[in-house]
């Protein structure tokens, strides 16, 4: 994979912390959705700490189909 390439497709991936920043969910709740498989997601590796979380990313597009309303797996929450 050429730097352009990488580059291209770490644009292309969120962390559970982009995702919980921008729909303002906590990072928690991503990670319950992902486990129970409501957020497609892709485990990258088991980070060596101690609970030995599993680190994910995101898809960018499967983010934007979700707040463009075209996702309806993943209740979103109401704004009050």
């Amino acid at each position: 994979m050429t730097s352009s390439e990488e580059q291209r497709a770490s644009r292309d991936l969120l962390t559970v912390a982009e995702v919980a920043r921008i729909l303002r969910w906590h990072e928690m709740t991503i990670r319950r959705h992902i486990t129970s498989g409501l957020i497609p997601a892709w485990a990258v590796v088991t980070l060596p700490h101690r609970g030995k979380r599993t680190s994910y990313r995101l898809k960018r597009t499967w983010l934007v189909r979700l707040l463009a309303g075209k996702e309806t797996d993943l209740p979103m929450p109401v704004a009050r």
